[in-house]
């Protein structure tokens, strides 16, 4: 009996070209918080309310929503503002989630570093301290 083999299309494994996976954003994210803790947790709140603080901000000096709504002769336009100005600036700031999860992964791998290198530094320093006593 004869055995047959199946071939895979490659000739050799250096046909074969190992690409690094891409990363998503939102993975790149939850890793973060899992490595830096609370740092990581702590910046992303803080630019999130930042930043949507900025988005209301915008929407509320430089929006237009009233004027919008009396174009289409809305009766409840003058009660409806309010609203829309907080509904408008909330979908500008999640449309900003991608610029968010960026800001927060270098702010993030940038905060702990210096603090890191700081830690060092003065252990470091503490230690010729010592050293110099003895």
């Amino acid at each position: 009996s004869s055995v047959s083999t199946q071939s895979t299309g490659y000739s050799s494994k250096k046909d074969v070209v190992s690409k690094p996976a891409k990363i998503s954003r939102l993975r790149r994210a939850k890793k973060n918080i899992l490595e830096y803790g609370i740092v990581g947790t702590l910046f992303h709140l803080s630019t999130s309310v930042l930043m949507f603080g900025s988005c209301y901000l915008i929407v509320t000096k430089f929006g237009e929503i009233e004027g919008a709504l009396e174009t289409f002769k809305s009766p409840d336009a003058i009660y409806a503002a309010p609203g829309l100005n907080f509904i408008v600036s909330l979908g500008l700031f999640k449309s900003l989630f991608p610029f968010r999860i960026s800001a927060t992964c270098i702010g993030t791998w940038s905060i702990v570093r210096y603090y890191r290198c700081r830690k060092d530094k003065k252990q470091a320093l503490i230690a010729q301290k010592l050293a110099q006593k003895l």
